[in-house]
């Protein structure tokens, strides 16, 4: 039996030909892609390249050569993208293919300020990232907290005067918070004479105060002086001295929330909680205690010592009695480093009293 050509065979062989020609035109084009960035404002730039055998990544760095000088660059954005070129068909009409490439922007990190166009992108050399990046500032301590992801062997170093304002840490549970805040303490704490205070819901540092029988030596003797910058409060065997807060130091918000009083539901009980604190002696307030509450001659302040006994309160093992209170330690510390332990106390109440009392006697000093 004879084969059997139908008229459209030759037209399937012709497309096919014309797809694998499109397919090879466009892949050619493709890695001929250079990979450039441009800058206008010399602070961010753009840059384009070839996604076959790309080695660019988001975070990597990369060298900007141009004919002033290389500068040291950071990607912070990339993703594929697409780019029609027009083009004359060899014995035919125009076509267009549809090239995709690599884009993507970044942050200049050394020059800032030069624009500059078209330059051409490569990665980093290790080396060369720590010519700009390793230094620490030269009139503040640095931080090593481990090596850059991007840079093997390049130490990552954090400018400790960039702790004078607030800094956020944040991750997914087990991707380690924890251990990495704790070599960050224990960096500030052996490198520089910033005051600290921790206060700990899980207890995972009050182990500032101790150094390691196993550490390694170079460590050690880094942090020889800290132990004895470190005082624990807590209320349980390992801290140094016991957590303890005096009614009086609570401002009225605080003491109201303690007898969980409501400032418009429970009006006349705040208001006679606030008269009594009002009204003071030579050199302190009527009310010192919860204990005086129930044993007043007012009748209103009997009331509001019942109230606390009825929640409770009286029973709270954060009353000082005459046991030093923290906050005393925090306006004149004996230590650069206070660790506050907040699960070492009995009661979730406990707990936001402590933190609600110190981050706010903390606010006054800002």
């Amino acid at each position: 039996m004879s084969d059997v050509t139908t008229p459209g065979d030759g037209l399937v062989d012709e497309l096919a030909e014309q797809v694998a020609s499109y397919r090879s035109t466009r892949e050619r084009l493709e890695r001929g892609t250079l990979p450039l960035a441009t800058s206008v404002d010399g602070v961010t730039f753009e840059f384009q390249a070839s996604l076959h055998e790309l080695t660019l990544e988001r975070g990597c760095y990369v060298m900007l050569d141009g004919d002033d000088g290389a500068r040291l660059g950071q990607v912070t954005d990339i993703a594929s993208d697409s780019a029609r070129v027009d083009m004359n068909r060899e014995g035919g009409g125009p076509t267009s293919i549809v090239l995709r490439i690599a884009r993507g922007s970044g942050l200049i990190l050394d020059h800032v300020g030069t624009s500059f166009h078209d330059v051409r992108v490569r990665l980093a050399e290790p080396h060369e990232v720590s010519a700009v990046l390793a230094g620490p500032n030269p009139d503040r301590a640095g931080l090593t907290i481990g090596e850059l992801l991007h840079a093997p062997g390049v130490p990552a170093v954090l400018d400790s005067g960039g702790f004078n304002r607030h800094t956020f840490m944040c991750g997914q549970s087990g991707s380690g918070k924890t251990y990495s805040l704790g070599l960050l303490l224990e960096q500030m704490l052996a490198e520089t004479e910033l005051r600290v205070i921790i206060l700990d819901p899980n207890s995972d540092y009050v182990g500032l105060s101790r150094v390691r029988p196993d550490a390694d030596p170079m460590v050690s003797e880094r942090y020889r002086d800290v132990p004895d910058q470190v005082a624990v409060w807590g209320n349980d065997e390992r801290a140094d001295h016991l957590l303890r807060l005096r009614f009086a130091e609570l401002d009225t918000n605080a003491q109201a929330a303690v007898l969980g009083l409501d400032p418009v539901q429970d009006r006349e009980e705040y208001a006679v909680l606030a008269d009594l604190l009002r009204q003071v002696g030579a050199d302190r307030q009527l009310i010192e205690s919860l204990d005086q509450l129930t044993g007043s001659d007012s009748p209103s302040a009997q009331q509001l010592g019942l109230r606390a006994a009825n929640l409770g309160v009286l029973d709270w093992d954060v009353w000082a009695g005459d046991q030093p209170s923290i906050l005393q330690d925090l306006d004149k510390p004996n230590a650069r480093c206070t660790v506050v332990p907040l699960g070492s106390l009995g009661t979730v109440e406990e707990q936001r009293l402590v933190a609600q009392t110190i981050l706010s006697r903390l606010c006054r000093w800002e």
